[in-house]
């Protein structure tokens, strides 16, 4: 009798743990794709806190944005396009379009691993009208900066503050 009450607790302990196992696997097995989906933190470390943008006069500049496309929107048009290699771009605002509110939806161009092609990831919403005068632009410093370098991308882009008149 004692024998056969060890091998009923072996048997419930290994029964335990097949059934754990398989409630385990069941409910794994049927994840799909729409549980698995990116999320907001993710997007934003790996995307969206990269992106820097500057405002000069009416051209807006964007870095940073490599692997991404891009939909632009002054208020009702928009129009999408995809960044350089490097993910810079920048882009004009016509002049009918100054005063509105320019928005840039930014989209993964391929699946990264985690986040589908395709998926918008994020975007940035602003106004021209709210960029300020850079104040370090004249600043003895940054005019030394820009005659000795200006004609250097390399050296541009290190210091981006001297080259921009106007920033959000």
């Amino acid at each position: 009798m004692k024998i056969m009450k060890k091998y009923k607790v072996i048997l419930l302990i290994v029964a335990i743990g097949i059934s754990s196992l398989l409630g385990t696997l069941a409910s794994t097995l049927g994840v799909d794709a729409a549980n698995n989906q990116c999320s907001t933190g993710y997007t934003e470390t790996n995307y969206m806190n990269k992106i820097g943008y500057s405002i000069s006069g009416s051209t807006v500049n964007f870095t940073g944005a490599k692997g991404l496309s891009y939909t632009l929107s002054y208020d009702a048009s928009e129009t999408k396009v995809s960044t350089n290699e490097n993910g810079d771009f920048s882009f004009t605002v016509p002049s009918q379009y100054i005063d509105s509110k320019i928005t840039v939806t930014f989209y993964l161009n391929e699946s990264d691993g985690v986040c589908e092609g395709g998926v918008e990831i994020g975007g940035m919403e602003f106004y021209l009208d709210e960029a300020a005068y850079n104040q370090l632009y004249n600043n003895s410093l940054c005019a030394n900066y820009r005659r000795k370098w200006s004609k250097n991308p390399t050296m541009r882009d290190a210091v981006p503050y001297c080259f921009t008149e106007y920033v959000s």
